[in-house]
């Protein structure tokens, strides 16, 4: 079967609400509205200290000023198959210091007020999310959250940073749980009911009070109001509403939304596409919902002559792993595969899709192309320079608008008992 991070999930609930009704502010105190979206103007190097200031390649944005970017820790990658993290410089080379060893892979990164975190799960049953501590290169993990007990098999595949407040798709017991930067559990929003289920949360997005959250397996975009965390009381009336993507698959194939971002006044998801044995079904291509977010509804306006909120990918693009927006381009990473027995994978319609978003319709180009033996997943822009994350070995590669995934290196080892790795997440570095 296509090979995802997501394992086998327990249907064990917690019953806890989420954020608060009130609609006070646009934004956290300390972001900004830019083009319709929450933005950090003191680190975000396209909005450095303004909206739309953006930083020169390879500068980073720091207490709102752009700023040479370190020559040592330019990128930071979650290594899965051997528990850690690791950063590399923006040309990709390894960086000198040593790895921050967990417990558990790593499955996502988010920076959260000038700290770097980590979430990681275990099919086994371990769980955490740890920050990243210390001056590098000498880097050390702190854990700041774990569940007592752990759910069985584990797994957790997204994290963010938003308003104070770390967002983690607990996906293992079907809930977005909220923590406090030192792991306080704010609240914990089961997304069905004790006999229901598990729907499967996966990407997390933001604009303004309103946070998205990618239902995998009920095919959903939960639509939650973050502006007051934790006044919602337990029964997670927050949840404003659901948006229903699975009318948006292909013939025999279930929609799958994964992952999200919020890009002026739209948030454009990555649907899987895939049959239930998560293979892509014949004649099916990569496919994006697009939900418009002023009335929390599939945009009719994306392709008036198809289907509400539909952006079709092409043949060349299946099975849609992440996106990234750079400008007015949205960058989305395909390629699927199936790992059957163990055997050397055959991967199908992989490569990089930019879609042209300066206009009122989303505009689909030509695929880049990555190598017939990678499977673009994580990505990542970090001050202008793009970095794409191979989900078939430990190579990270760059991304050049016009030749694609070029000069792959592996940053990530192999697993010395399985001979596997995966580079399951990207995150800009200092």
């Amino acid at each position: 079967m296509t090979r995802h991070l997501t394992f086998p999930i327990s249907l064990a609930l917690l019953l806890f609400g989420l954020a608060g009704c009130s609609k006070e502010t646009l934004c956290p105190s300390d972001e900004t509205l830019c083009d319709g979206a929450c933005k950090a103007l003191a680190f975000d190097p396209q909005n450095c200290g303004a909206c739309g200031t953006a930083c020169a390649a390879y500068q980073i944005c720091s207490t709102g000023q752009c700023q040479e970017g370190s020559a040592v820790a330019d990128l930071f990658l979650a290594c899965f198959n051997t528990n850690e993290v690791r950063a590399a410089t923006r040309d990709l080379a390894p960086s000198s210091g040593a790895p921050v060893k967990l417990t558990a892979g790593p499955a996502a990164l988010a920076w959260l007020d000038g700290a770097l975190f980590v979430a990681s799960a275990s099919y086994e049953g371990g769980e955490a999310v740890t920050r990243i501590a210390g001056t590098f290169p000498s880097l050390m993990g702190q854990q700041v959250w774990a569940p007592n007990p752990a759910p069985v098999p584990g797994d957790i595949e997204g994290l963010a940073g938003h308003g104070g407040y770390l967002y983690v798709a607990h996906t293992s017991v079907g809930s977005l749980l909220v923590l406090s930067p030192d792991g306080q559990v704010i609240v914990e929003h089961p997304f069905a009911g004790a006999n229901e289920p598990n729907p499967d949360p996966q990407g997390i997005a933001f604009s303004a009070d309103r946070a998205y959250v990618a239902l995998n397996a009920s095919n959903e975009v939960a639509v939650m109001d973050v502006s007051s965390v934790g006044q919602c009381g337990p029964l997670g009336a927050c949840e404003i509403t659901r948006v229903d993507v699975h009318g948006l698959a292909s013939p025999e194939a279930t929609a799958m939304p994964s992952r999200i971002a919020v890009v002026g006044g739209r948030a454009y998801v990555t649907l899987w596409n895939l049959d239930p044995n998560f293979n892509p079904p014949p004649g099916s291509t990569g496919r994006l919902a697009v939900v418009d977010l002023a009335s929390n509804a599939l945009d009719p306006s994306v392709d008036p002559g198809g289907p509400a909120g539909l952006v079709d990918l092409g043949p060349s693009c299946l099975d849609p792993a992440d996106l990234a927006v750079l400008g007015s381009t949205l960058y989305v990473t395909c390629g699927a595969f199936d790992y059957g027995s163990g055997a050397t994978p055959t991967i199908v319609a992989g490569g990089i899709v930019p879609v042209d978003l300066s206009g009122p319709t989303p505009e689909v180009g030509a695929i880049l192309p990555a190598p017939a033996d990678a499977a673009p997943g994580q990505l990542a822009f970090c001050s202008g320079a793009g970095y794409l994350a191979d989900r078939n070995s430990g190579r990270v590669f760059l991304l050049d608008p016009v030749l694609g995934a070029m000069d792959g290196v592996e940053l990530c080892p192999k697993n010395t008992d399985t001979g596997f790795a995966y580079v399951s997440d990207l995150a800009c570095g200092f």
